[in-house]
């Protein structure tokens, strides 16, 4: 945080205020990814603010991270990972509603039109990260390949085995539709994947459901589990104000990356507040 740039500051600054004299619109688009991945300024807001995480923020998270990994120097033993993106969440539940009967094909069309748009190749890789809410819940599944395991990355500490078994069943009847799209893809594990034993990952920081920032971690979780390791975060003492700089930091990565196609009206519009604060206080 002590080495970021001047503009980095103003930046976050412009997305962050609250002051409703001079608030910036909330509606103004500042992240635009690809052909449909839409971050408006309220987005930032509300995660660096409130740590509220949008289904768009998920998303655009997942493609950022998929075109990191396109850009890595593998090295023999690197494993390679895919990120689905979000906005899938509601043909999957809608289809786990129905048990599997209905919604099959509105399910898989987000999968298919998603891995149209990545650069990387879904079959190539070993760990597939799949980001996943249960009503207000957010946690990070991982079809790990190699391993041949289900990774389950939760920072929610379980009272009972009853409110986890429902998580469990959540987790085990959305890979049976993941694999429905890597059988259509005829990937060569595609057939073992409903073997693989689920494998709770476990962390040094998990805590009960109520406000545990489960979103953050999930955007947390999923830069940094490697398919191998656990996490170490430090300890929950810690958690506030390394999620906060986790917020900035995911925030800056984003936006001022080259690849958001508002990048540059973004900083022209902070430039021009900076301005206009400038000249209010003369």
């Amino acid at each position: 945080m002590d080495n970021m740039s001047l503009q980095c500051y103003q930046v976050i600054d412009y997305l962050a205020i609250n002051d409703n004299e001079n608030f910036p619109n909330k509606s103004e688009v500042v992240g635009w990814f690809i052909d449909s991945i839409k971050i408006v300024r309220q987005n930032c807001n509300a995660l660096l603010n409130e740590w509220k995480v949008s289904s768009n923020v998920i998303t655009a998270w997942s493609n950022h991270l998929n075109n990191i990994e396109m850009e890595k120097d593998r090295s023999e033993n690197y494993l390679i990972k895919y990120f689905f993106g979000f906005d899938f969440m509601d043909a999957l539940t809608m289809c786990l509603k129905a048990h599997g009967k209905k919604g099959v094909t509105s399910l898989q069309k987000p999968w298919i039109d998603w891995n149209t748009s990545q650069s990387l190749d879904l079959d190539a890789d070993q760990c597939v990260y799949i980001p996943l809410m249960l009503e207000d819940h957010y946690f990070l599944v991982v079809i790990n390949f190699k391993d041949e395991t289900i990774d389950h990355l939760d920072n929610t500490l379980y009272e009972t085995h009853e409110e986890y078994e429902q998580v469990q069943s959540f987790i085990l009847e959305t890979v049976i539709q993941v694999q429905k799209l890597f059988k259509k893809r005829k990937h060569p594990q595609a057939n073992d994947m409903l073997t693989y034993k689920l494998r709770i990952i476990e962390l040094p920081f998990q805590k009960e459901r109520e406000d545990n920032f489960s979103a953050s971690y999930l955007l947390l979780h999923m830069k940094v589990y490697d398919g191998a390791n656990g996490i170490g975060l430090g300890t929950i003492t810690e958690v506030f104000a390394r999620l906060n700089h986790h917020h900035i930091i995911l925030v800056l990565d984003l936006l001022l990356n080259e690849r958001n196609q508002m990048k540059q009206k973004l900083i022209t519009n902070v430039e021009d507040w900076e301005e206009k604060k400038e000249s209010d206080q003369l």
